[in-house]
């Protein structure tokens, strides 16, 4: 079946969406699963069509994330198979959309993790009451308190020795930025097992979009039983960090080999669910709703109900310490490791990379879009605006904190790498037939790129730039 011809003619007039690869095959698909009939439980009862009115957005969300291929497999042996009756697969997404909220608290809302749908259902939480004493049990002795403690300067001297393993990995430096840091960031935030059996709990629902094999690589991923292991660490300055940890950019992987992964930079920009009018007006095609719809650039800033001027999407650029151009979008870096077993889990990171994206969709995160705006004050001094605190940086100050240069951004690529790679550094550039960016083992081989430098293409004005911080939001 060709799935292409559906969507054609809706992206010349529709804003850009680079965080999701291969829309419009996506949608054409989407589109094919929302027409076809499937045979109902009941005896003498005609097939019918997914109902696309009761089509949650968790669940949209979750089917744009997944790849062509994984989209491609559920048409193929969940639709038109007849394995699966319609009243079925209506019920499962019942615990799709389940499983996407559950799995983006989790992934945000790592501090409060107690508060997770499984946990506080009904019973779960007398039960952990019950079992979790407030304080640990002490004997007369303070044996029970000397073990504690023991055990928690062994954790500590576990963890300091895992942050130092990441740290000698990635040269002291922060991986994009290339400035010092003193600390690691964790991929998959939230340290509890307990709480990563709970998202693995998750994934079995999911796995009906996405795959049982998809599905089972981020569960063995999750089923480390310590995260605080360099495979769970990349090093990264306090402006990245902060912006990964809020949902505002993600690190999609590109390219995995035993000794290197690279990584690509997407930024998040959050859809635009403001001037819907009810339940049924949020997905009016539904599976087959083009995003881009939803886009604040597409939304009408005249609109008499909602009364309110349409926000330009913001553009968020860094700027490294050793190099004169700026990062943005789609630009692609390195982490290297001879000891494969150090390296950032490819798994791990693919699993938040969705995670991240489906939030996007859904409605972004909570904290305000506008992360960074430039205040008036003094010329030699910007502010950068992290949540509800102004922090101001002299770009005096900054200079001095310049690394030594690093040399070549990238790694270079042998002859037998570059012709594994399927990638383009540029999401803007990126052709429309490229495909899916990760992984490359299922890319056709003649389409190797060698580009090497289209991340270095903007040149920066001096007056704009806060040196291995962020250098613009921009409307």
């Amino acid at each position: 079946m060709d799935n292409t011809g559906v969507a054609e003619g809706n992206g010349s007039s529709l804003p850009d969406i680079s965080y999701i690869d291969r829309l419009e095959e996506k949608l054409a698909i989407l589109k094919a699963i929302s027409e076809t009939e499937i045979p109902s439980d009941t005896p003498n009862k005609p097939p019918r069509r997914i109902d696309q009115t009761g089509v949650k957005v968790n669940v949209w969300a979750a089917f744009l994330v997944a790849t062509v291929e994984e989209l491609q497999q559920f048409l193929d042996f969940k639709v038109r198979s007849g394995r699966f009756f319609i009243e079925t697969i209506e019920t499962i997404f019942f615990g799709v959309d389940f499983a996407v909220a559950n799995v983006i608290s989790i992934v945000m809302n790592k501090r409060n993790t107690e508060t997770s749908s499984y946990v506080t259902s009904s019973g779960h939480t007398a039960f952990f009451k019950q079992a979790t004493p407030s304080k640990p049990a002490t004997s007369k002795s303070g044996v029970g308190s000397g073990i504690e403690s023991l055990l928690s300067k062994a954790k500590k001297t576990r963890n300091q020795f895992s942050i130092d393993q990441t740290k000698e990995r990635d040269g002291g430096k922060c991986t994009l930025l290339h400035t010092a840091v003193t600390e690691a960031v964790h991929i998959y935030p939230v340290a509890q097992t307990k709480v990563a059996a709970e998202c693995k709990t998750a994934l079995y629902a999911l796995g009906f979009i996405w795959g049982g094999n998809t599905c089972d690589k981020f569960k063995d991923a999750l089923g480390i039983k310590d995260f605080d292991i360099p495979e769970n660490m990349i090093t990264l300055n306090n402006a990245p960090h902060y912006l990964w940890e809020t949902g505002k950019i993600t690190f999609s992987p590109v390219l995995c080999l035993p000794n290197r992964i690279d990584l690509t930079v997407r930024v998040l920009e959050p859809l635009d669910w403001s001037n819907r009018k009810g339940e049924r007006s949020e997905l009016p095609e539904g599976f087959a709703t083009d995003p881009r719809t939803k886009m604040k650039d597409d939304i009408d800033s005249t609109d008499k109900i909602t009364k309110k001027e349409a926000k330009k999407a913001v553009e968020v650029s860094f700027m490294p310490a050793d190099t004169q151009y700026r990062i943005n979008d789609g630009h692609r870096f390195t982490v290297t490791s001879d000891d494969t077993n150090l390296l950032p889990s490819a798994e791990l990171l693919k699993l938040r990379d969705r995670i991240m994206v489906m939030m996007t969709l859904k409605k972004g995160a909570d904290a305000d879009d506008d992360v960074m705006s430039r205040a008036s004050g003094g010329d030699d001094v910007l502010r950068i605006l992290l949540g509800d605190e102004d922090v101001e940086n002299d770009l005096n100050d900054k200079v001095l904190e310049w690394s030594e240069r690093a040399g070549q951004e990238l790694a270079s690529l042998t002859v037998e790498e570059a012709n594994e790679m399927a990638w383009t550094s540029s999401v803007t550039q990126r052709s429309e037939d490229m495909g899916d960016i990760f992984p490359p083992e299922i890319q056709p081989e003649d389409q190797a790129s060698d580009e090497d430098d289209d991340n270095n293409d903007d040149n920066v004005d001096d007056g704009d730039l806060i040196f291995g911080e962020i250098v613009s939001l921009q409307e």
